[in-house]
């Protein structure tokens, strides 16, 4: 691989670099650099996503009885498959096919982006094939995600690292006025649902109309609402697809109840003036 001055020159002296203050100053120095390769050539600032070609270097770490010692550093190169989250503070993740790799690995976003980032242009690793292959994900990987998706009990989180919300619940109104209601997911496995509102049969109610509930393609949120005409932007999940859905009901139910507090909150105010 070829690496393009400055960053040859300035990788060199990192990695015959041994005290930690002059490790820390040079590692600083690569924010400033524009490109590692021709063909890596875009630096990244934490926006990341799914067919992004990357580049990044990455501190290396060996065990030492039961401590870790640092062990140097390494050029890391792959294609970004998977977008996630992990653990109670939902860091989030990033599953990368590395070059002359079998099996995805995955990393924190915390890990790749500790030092310096650079991706391919999009032009050529991403739009023009906006369908990539499907990757094979190990199951150990897949267990991970499933675990991390549970019920955020309707809270909006906010991310360590995240540059845009998770949930957003949306309106749209026609010319003459007819309403539909949406959520959409915008976080790894991302999806746009329908929110329908139904009778005690299930059937919608006229102002819905038209509405496709078809059994088996919908998801409860209650009596008298259901999830419906999904659209999946990532591959619908298998384990965790629970999970997901009901986080999607739990965010609705907390929207909905901010909006009766406002509402009430509104009326109060107008009867004291």
């Amino acid at each position: 691989m070829e690496l393009q001055e400055p960053f040859s020159k300035l990788f060199d002296e990192l990695r015959g670099c041994t005290g930690y203050a002059e490790r820390q100053r040079l590692e600083a120095k690569f924010t400033n650099l524009t490109s590692a390769t021709p063909d890596y050539t875009i630096p990244m600032k934490g926006d990341y996503a799914i067919g992004d070609e990357i580049l990044f270097i990455k501190i290396d770490f060996k065990k030492v009885g039961a401590q870790s010692e640092f062990d140097g550093y390494s050029l890391m190169i792959g294609k970004i498959v998977r977008d996630g989250f992990t653990g109670k503070q939902r860091l989030r993740t990033l599953t990368l096919m590395l070059d002359g790799a079998s099996e995805t690995k995955r990393f924190r976003e915390s890990t790749i982006s500790r030092i310096g980032v650079w991706r391919k242009d999009r032009q050529d690793a991403r739009f023009v094939h906006p369908d990539p292959e499907p990757v094979a994900v190990p199951a150990k990987v897949r267990e991970e995600e499933a675990a991390d998706l549970k019920p955020l009990g309707g809270e909006q989180t906010d991310y360590a690292g995240a540059s845009r919300d998770e949930w957003v619940v949306a309106r749209g109104i026609s010319s003459s006025g007819r309403t539909r209601d949406y959520i959409v997911h915008l976080r790894h496995p991302r999806f746009a649902a329908r929110v329908i509102e139904c009778d005690p049969f299930h059937n919608p109610v006229e102002r819905e109309q038209p509405a496709d509930v078809t059994p088996g393609t919908t998801y409860a949120l209650g009596k008298s609402t259901v999830l419906g005409e999904f659209d999946w932007i990532d591959e619908k999940p298998v384990a965790g697809l629970e999970d997901l859905l009901q986080n999607a009901s739990n965010y609705l139910s907390h929207v909905t109840k901010r909006g009766q507090n406002a509402a009430a909150e509104k009326s109060r105010r107008a009867k004291a003036s």
